[in-house]
């Protein structure tokens, strides 16, 4: 592969990045201006939508993408 297909290789890995913690922030400032009600409502709705074990996959194989390339 060559190194300018690695370097745009990473920088898609790193946006994406990026963006799903900017994502996360959001969820988690929002939280803050709901009722208790809403917020369990969010977090079941979430839940079943993407857990956040599934955004640690996430995260986790975004990390090991950019060490192997």
């Amino acid at each position: 592969m060559a190194s300018n297909d690695k370097d745009i290789i990473l920088k898609l890995l790193s946006d994406c990045e990026n963006v799903l913690n900017e994502k996360v922030k959001e969820i988690e400032g929002l939280k803050d201006t709901l009722t208790q009600e809403e917020r369990e409502m969010l977090a079941k709705e979430m839940s079943e939508k993407l857990p956040d074990s599934r955004i640690k996959d996430i995260m986790r194989d975004i990390e090991e993408a950019k060490k192997n390339i």
